[in-house]
Order: C-alpha cells, then sequence, then structure tokens
C-alpha cells in the first residue's frame, strides 16, 4: 500500500475538521431552537461540568 502524500492527509484533516465544526453548530442551533437560551447555558454548564469530572478521574500514564 502506498503512503498519502502529506498534503493529501492535510486536506482530509481539514476536511473532518470542518465538519465537525458544521455539525456542532447544526446540533447546537437545534438544541437551541428546543430549549431555549436559558436552558441551553444551564445545559453547556452541566456539559462542562461532566467534562471536568471525568477528566478529574483519569490517571496519569505514571501511575
Amino acid at each position: 500500500m502506498q503512503e498519502m502524500p502529506h498534503s493529501q492527509l492535510s486536506a482530509i484533516y481539514v476536511a473532518i475538521f470542518n465538519a465537525a465544526i458544521g455539525i456542532g453548530a447544526l446540533a447546537g442551533g437545534q438544541i437551541f431552537a428546543v430549549v431555549g437560551l436559558q436552558n441551553m447555558v444551564l445545559l453547556a454548564a452541566c456539559v462542562i461540568m461532566c467534562s471536568i469530572a471525568f477528566v478529574s478521574r483519569l490517571k496519569s500514564p505514571g501511575r
């Protein structure tokens, strides 16, 4: 199997990154339309707190 040139790999990475941004914007817009601004802020706070709790439970590779 041949290796892909760096420029093609970079283009694939950029395309995936842009698709993720677009999907996130679409999902955020749909959630905002359903729950409104105040509940959207509360939902974001809950997601951030869950993320912090998850990361704080991770162990370093040396342990």
